[in-house]
């Protein structure tokens, strides 16, 4: 047991800290916390309903960590920082699953458990850098749910969102308070007297096609009311797959993120 780590290409002091804190580090205190959460300066967040690491990284770095925690268990982290993209791979290994996280070169998150039990289901929750995420759930119960973000997925699919995903992100980092966060999302939307939230979006979407028409009294009032609609109606236009816009849409999305002080990644 214990913990092994490579370090290669450092290019900061603040990472080369880290190797003696975990170098050090007796195999007992391990069991409070897996890798990801030994990494002081690496931390899973949700941000605008998306999973993202945050990092105080060093540019052009490698790091790879292992660790043996207990008998018949053994944790694996990837790192690489590549041309300010962060590329990430964690692995989890014990007699009863095998837990996965990764981070491609093109933003795309992976989180998927295997579990050794043949009657246990199995679950991978894929986010890409843009548009709508899915979890899909193996076995005899199995469903393939797609979403426009985590939150969406959560509220929509609570009772198999909580059975299956939440208990793996919740292993990920064991003070994720995502439940209680579900639970006051979920308390703010009924008091919004009824508002049926899907249909709401659906009326954002229908804005953002607006955007396109060929009147340009028609672009205009699309553009005034997605403006009009706030935070609400930029968190959706955060999720929009870019690639389905047009230039004339994605002209005006940008220009509206502009005003209302998001950035959206439109390419």
């Amino acid at each position: 047991m214990g913990t092994r780590i490579v370090l290669l290409a450092l290019a900061c002091a603040a990472a080369l800290s880290v190797a003696p804190v975990l170098a050090e580090e007796p195999a007992a205190s391990l069991r409070a916390g897996n890798l990801l959460s030994q990494v002081k300066w690496l931390r899973l967040e949700v941000v605008g309903g998306r999973v993202v690491i945050k990092s105080e990284r060093c540019p052009h770095s490698q790091h790879v960590m292992e660790a043996s925690p207990a008998e018949g268990s053994r944790q694996m982290l990837s790192l690489e920082s590549r041309a300010g993209s962060l590329i990430l791979r964690y692995e989890e290994q014990t007699p009863e699953a095998s837990v996965r996280l990764s981070i491609d070169e093109r933003g795309k998150l992976t989180i998927s458990r295997s579990a050794a039990d043949a009657d246990a289901s199995d679950v991978q929750y894929v986010q890409p850098r843009l548009g709508q995420v899915t979890l899909t759930i193996a076995g005899k119960a199995g469903a393939k749910i797609v979403a426009t973000d985590l939150w969406q997925l959560l509220i929509v699919e609570r009772e198999r969102s909580s059975e299956h995903l939440l208990r793996i992100l919740h292993q990920l980092r064991a003070d994720w308070a995502l439940a209680e966060q579900l639970d006051g999302i979920e308390a703010a939307l009924l008091a919004e007297q009824g508002t049926d939230v899907l249909a709401r979006q659906a009326g954002w979407q229908r804005l953002v096609d607006g955007l396109a028409s060929r009147s340009f009294a028609e672009r205009q009032a699309a553009d005034r009311s997605l403006r009009a609609g706030g935070q609400a109606s930029m968190a959706m236009l955060r999720q929009l797959d870019q690639g389905e816009l047009d230039g004339e849409q994605r002209r005006r999305v940008r220009a509206t993120s502009r005003t209302s002080r998001i950035v959206l990644p439109i390419p």
